[in-house]
């Protein structure tokens, strides 16, 4: 499927009120769960996402004021609990939302051209369209981690119901 700019701003658009909809009242125990060493807890995934949220539009700029003639600047992807970390969950989504509602009116003034170039400094060269359609994929990709982490926190009491539901062993 093609790079859709509406749909990829309408599901842009959601995720916010998605994640207070679903971190709303949870536990301790929820949001602290893994899938094991090396995994993330759907607290961490919440703070990486709200860390990584200005870069692209940051990145989205980039491509619009430079094109491929430089790579835009790289990410620390994996620094987000030493930046993040300590604020609450609440606040993190309270800032998500307002860097989100920010980045979608910078979008909506961007010259966007889904084949504008642009050059990521690991994965090389890149488009405009790609790099939209990367940013709602994140979205979801970082939702179905923090669902399928606590749906695995049920592994077990979920009994013989475990052989319905494959999201408990999933990797």
């Amino acid at each position: 499927m093609e790079i859709e700019y509406d749909d990829a701003v309408s599901s842009l658009r959601r995720t916010p009120q998605a994640l207070r909809s679903y971190f709303d009242g949870l536990s301790a125990p929820w949001l602290e769960g893994d899938e094991g060493p090396g995994t993330w807890t759907p607290f961490e995934a919440l703070v990486h996402m709200v860390h990584i949220e200005p870069s692209w539009m940051e990145r989205l700029d980039h491509i619009a004021a430079h094109g491929d003639s430089e790579p835009f600047p790289l990410v620390d992807r994996g620094g987000h609990m030493a930046a993040l970390g300590h604020l609450s969950v609440d606040e993190l989504i309270d800032r998500f939302g307002d860097t989100r509602a920010d980045g979608l009116r910078r979008l909506a003034d961007l010259d966007y051209d889904p084949d504008a170039p642009g050059v990521h400094g690991e994965l090389g060269a890149v488009q405009m369209g790609q790099l939209l359609a990367a940013w709602a994929t994140h979205d979801l990709n970082h939702f179905g981690q923090i669902v399928k982490t606590m749906a695995k926190q049920y592994r077990e009491a979920i009994g013989p119901w475990r052989t319905f539901l494959a999201i408990v062993d999933a990797e």
